[in-house]
């Protein structure tokens, strides 16, 4: 090869790895640190629970000299609560007991259930400490705030208890009604469940970008949503979930993942606004540009389970026929459609 064609091609092989570095580069999203000083002024900003973000602190040992060995300390840690409740513990290993401090850090991910707005302020309330080996408190614990200000993407609430201001109504089943009456009842095809729970409330958001997220750490709440979902498969339309409303009407909620509409088209997780309901006291709402568009700043929730879809509102809200609004199976709480029109 002659040297100004080796030039040439060393050239062109230059700058394929450079802008090719580059590319890969650009369709990686940076990690984001947040290092928090401890003094009440940190500020995390643009969460939305992803794994590839970080909180982190130093943790000073209490003997300045010889560092964690002087104290005893083996295991430090840092916990995050918010009104009253413990949202995510972590913990590491001293690396360095001759150390007089060391860093510990914390994914957002951990606070997934965080309650918050989305582009408002949730202050939380950061404790870290150490212990030694029998669990006693070696590094004396320091506690500061710090506001978290989520992204216009994400939206939380969590329900901790059945008494919880957003929870709106909650029905037990009752395990002592069982025999012909209940099951009358289960045949009956205009009765609800035996058990039902209705959470409500207003969510901040930044039009139909915000994705928002509903978790039941409650184990009498988490068991209504999860009763209604045992009979059905990944993407069934759930009949019992399906008087649950975002904004003006009702909309279709489907069990694990988005499936279909009554006209048998995949939802558009662009345009259309629906709730996915998970095994575990997680319900899921996305929010559409037909329903919601960049000025919304609220969405008004009110999400039911365990009781029966009204026929009317199918065929009003969510485009059923009269005919597929009444030809719908009793047997389960699946949407099973009789006919195929």
């Amino acid at each position: 090869m002659r040297p100004i064609i080796k030039k040439v091609a060393t050239l062109f092989l230059v700058l394929a790895l450079v802008t090719g570095g580059m590319a890969a580069f650009a369709g990686t999203a940076a990690a984001d640190t947040t290092t928090l000083a401890g003094d009440g002024t940190d500020t995390v900003t643009g969460f939305n629970a992803s794994s590839s973000d970080y909180i982190e602190r130093s943790i000073n040992a209490d003997d300045g000299t010889n560092g964690f060995d002087g104290d005893g300390t083996e295991t430090l840690f840092m916990n995050v609560s918010y009104d009253g409740h413990d949202y995510a513990e972590i913990s590491a290993a001293v690396d360095d007991g001759t150390a007089t401090s060391q860093t510990v850090n914390m994914s957002h991910d951990k606070l997934k259930k965080l309650p918050g707005d989305a582009g408002k302020v949730t202050t939380v309330n950061v404790t870290t400490w150490g212990e030694n080996a029998s669990g006693d408190t070696t590094t004396a614990a320091t506690e500061f705030s710090v506001d978290i200000t989520f992204a216009d993407d994400h939206a939380v609430r969590t329900i901790h208890s059945s008494n919880n201001s957003i929870v709106e109504n909650i029905e037990l089943s009752d395990d002592d009604d069982d025999g012909w009456v209940a099951s009358l009842s289960s045949l009956n095809p205009l009765s609800s469940s035996d058990e039902l729970v209705t959470i409500e409330d207003d969510v901040g958001i930044a039009g139909s970008q915000t994705d928002i997220k509903v978790y039941s750490e409650d184990s009498d709440v988490t068991e209504v949503i999860d009763n209604q979902l045992e009979d059905s498969e990944d993407g069934d339309r759930v009949g019992m979930f399906m008087t649950s409303e975002v904004g003006d009407g009702i909309v279709y909620v489907f069990a694990n993942e988005p499936g279909e509409t009554i006209t048998g088209d995949e939802v558009d997780e662009d345009k259309d606004t629906y709730i996915v309901a998970h095994e575990g006291g997680q319900m899921d709402v996305n929010l559409g540009s037909d329903d919601f568009d960049d000025t919304d700043e609220t969405a008004s929730l009110s999400l039911t389970a365990g009781e029966k879809f009204d026929r009317k509102a199918l065929q009003d809200d969510l485009g059923y026929s009269w005919r597929q609004a009444y030809g719908l199976s009793f047997d389960t709480f699946s949407l099973s459609d009789l006919w195929p029109f």
